[in-house]
């Protein structure tokens, strides 16, 4: 039956790499990314961040330069070089150069999946290796997010779980590796930290919480110590401040969430508006911090039943609920987090599917949206938002409501 199930995962990978191309023939982000991988064939990986805006908008028509952490350049620096070196670069076919792109992402999920379902749970529900095949290894939601998309969101998802998998189980140092690549991955790293730090105080308190730290910032230093010493701090600021200040000004740049809603019935529209006496911005960060603390608590309170996946679960579909700014492609942290919690706990099934159906009507309507009647747009919109508030009620009801085999 593995192994079955295991031809299925790495078929349904390599199909959806290989049909990518035709559902979404021109995405924005590999276009980018193929332009900085030709920064790097031009004057080496670890200059990549020292190219200017200004020499990169006159050399390829491209609005700024990297903004990702140094875990993209690791990826794709290497491969367009060799390319380089056997004259294959630039790529001249559009289907090629996409591939490019989304095959090493669909190879990173395959690794995270495999890793999965070999970690070490110590709950008494455990994880089951074939529930975890179906439910992530062939979620169609992680392969649109990934490979169609051609982007590093479900790889920081695997990541970012893998961490907190190891802290909630005491391995803290591990869990601070599995952190350190997250920071260099992709700054939506910043998410997960909460529920890292609930886990760790599950464990021991705050002796956990500095081991975690440590260890997360002795990684960092040695992940990205090749770009600290040639181009220093550039990487963070480009790879964070840059990428987080370009959404801090609007309520909403295309998730269907709260704000999306609040927009469409009262016109809001930037972050600093005041609703209440109190900003958008951080109203929806109240609302995140009040939800997460009181799971938080609950966790501690119950150390055998409460599931850190079902905090990460509940935690990220508030983050993508509430908060101002978020992206389309951000709900599938909790998408993927409800996946791998209803392979241990099938109470989790219902937030799986509500927040699945959600991004589902989320990515395809926002690519097309301009080609469709406005209504329509705002009937899926409408649609999706309510199927996350959904998702989160249905996370935070199977969470407070832990079946009596436990949860993972």
């Amino acid at each position: 039956m593995t192994r079955r199930l295991w031809a299925a995962v790495i078929g349904a990978h390599l199909l959806t790499v290989g049909i990518a191309p035709f559902l979404l023939p021109t995405p924005t982000d590999p276009t980018y990314m193929r332009i900085w991988a030709s920064l790097i064939v031009e004057r080496g990986l670890l200059n990549a961040y020292n190219w200017s805006d200004d020499e990169v908008r006159d050399r390829y028509n491209c609005l700024y330069n990297v903004n990702y952490p140094p875990a993209f350049l690791y990826i794709y620096g290497p491969l367009a070089e060799l390319l380089s070196a056997f004259d294959l670069w630039p790529i001249n076919s559009r289907i090629l150069a996409d591939l490019f792109i989304r095959l090493p992402v669909a190879l990173l999920q395959l690794m995270l999946i495999f890793a999965l379902t070999r970690t070490r749970v110590t709950e008494p529900a455990g994880l089951s290796r074939e529930r975890v095949l179906l439910f992530v290894g062939c979620n169609p939601i992680c392969l649109l997010v990934g490979p169609v998309w051609g982007q590093l969101d479900v790889v920081l998802w695997g990541v970012a779980t893998l961490g907190v998998l190891a802290v909630a189980r005491g391995a803290t140092g591990i869990g601070g590796i599995w952190t350190a690549i997250g920071i260099i991955t992709k700054p939506q790293i910043l998410l997960f930290l909460p529920v890292l730090g609930a886990a760790a105080l599950r464990r021991g308190r705050g002796r956990e919480i500095g081991r975690l730290a440590v260890g997360t910032v002795v990684g960092v230093i040695v992940l990205a110590a090749p770009f600290l010493l040639t181009s220093g701090f550039l990487w963070a600021e480009r790879g964070y401040v840059r990428v987080f200040a370009e959404n801090s000004n609007s309520v909403t740049v295309t998730g269907y969430n709260m704000w999306w809603v609040a927009h469409l019935a009262t016109g809001i529209q930037l972050a600093d508006e005041r609703i209440f006496g109190i900003t958008a911005k951080n109203l929806g960060l109240l609302c995140v911090a009040v939800l997460g603390i009181a799971g938080a608590l609950a966790l501690l309170r119950d150390q055998q039943n409460r599931s850190p996946l079902g905090l990460l679960t509940l935690h990220l579909a508030a983050c993508f609920f509430f908060m101002t700014g978020m992206h389309e492609r951000f709900l599938v942290y909790a998408v993927a987090s409800a996946a791998l919690w209803a392979a241990a706990d099938p109470r989790a099934l219902w937030a799986a599917a509500l927040l699945g159906l959600a991004q589902l009507l989320n990515l395809p309507v926002n690519t097309v949206k301009t080609q469709l009647p406005p209504a329509g747009v705002t009937a899926v919109g409408l649609t999706a938002a309510v199927c996350v508030l959904l998702g989160l009620v249905s996370a935070v009801i199977a969470f407070s409501r832990p079946s009596a085999r436990g949860a993972c």
